[in-house]
């Protein structure tokens, strides 16, 4: 499908549509599996309704979508979306010009989900913005959906804006939010420039309380 232009611009994401070209190729080599290792068991064998927000260059949403999946990918970078609509084409995919917080877009559609994937995402949210979509996220899960959300934590490239997280404050809009931590996993970055530089990543899954 094809994507919407672009509404706005998110501050989160100051410094992503002039490298899009350089990222997508550099976030080519990453799979899905590799990003995601260890919570693959957690993920539906049958197709169900997957949510990818901030989807980028549609890493995830495509693995998903070839895996049998009904994916939702919003990606507020026309650059980075409109990579994603070339790379996923002809498959079943639905992309949006959208973000977190609001999430305007996605609450239009006026559908629920299985599973929502917020990968590389929630660094670029600062805490007023993490505080407001959490429970927004909450609202878009049916009862027993897996949420994958990434935390990740050091330097942040040159001319990028992020934010510091909160461990702690992660799980507690969380718990608030009426979903249940099922499983933690901190480690080092899969990137080996990151890896050098000192970026770690926190990694959770979390279900929505029925």
């Amino acid at each position: 499908m094809h994507s919407q232009p672009s509404a706005r611009t998110l501050h989160g994401t100051a410094g992503y549509a002039e490298a899009a070209p350089e990222l997508a190729v550099h976030w080519g080599k990453l799979t899905f599996e590799n990003v995601h290792a260890g919570f693959l068991d957690l993920l539906p064998e049958t197709p169900k309704r997957v949510l990818d927000v901030g989807s980028g260059t549609g890493r995830d949403a495509i693995h998903l979508a070839r895996s049998g999946h009904h994916v939702t990918a919003c990606e507020p970078v026309d650059a980075l979306r409109e990579i994603g609509c070339a790379s996923g084409a002809g498959l079943d995919i639905r992309w949006l010009d959208d973000g977190l917080p609001d999430l305007k877009a996605v609450f239009e559609l006026d559908e629920t989900y299985d599973v929502v994937i917020i990968c590389g995402v929630w660094h670029h949210l600062n805490l007023d913005e993490r505080s407001e979509g959490l429970p927004r996220i909450a609202q878009l899960m049916r009862p027993n959906a897996l949420l994958l959300l990434s935390l990740r934590h050091g330097p942040v490239p040159s001319g990028r804006v992020a934010f510091p997280v909160s461990i702690p404050t992660a799980l507690e809009q969380a718990e608030r939010a009426g979903l249940s931590l099922v499983r933690r996993h901190d480690g080092d970055s899969i990137q080996q420039a990151n890896r050098k530089a000192g970026v770690t990543w926190t990694r959770f899954a979390f279900r929505k309380r029925v």
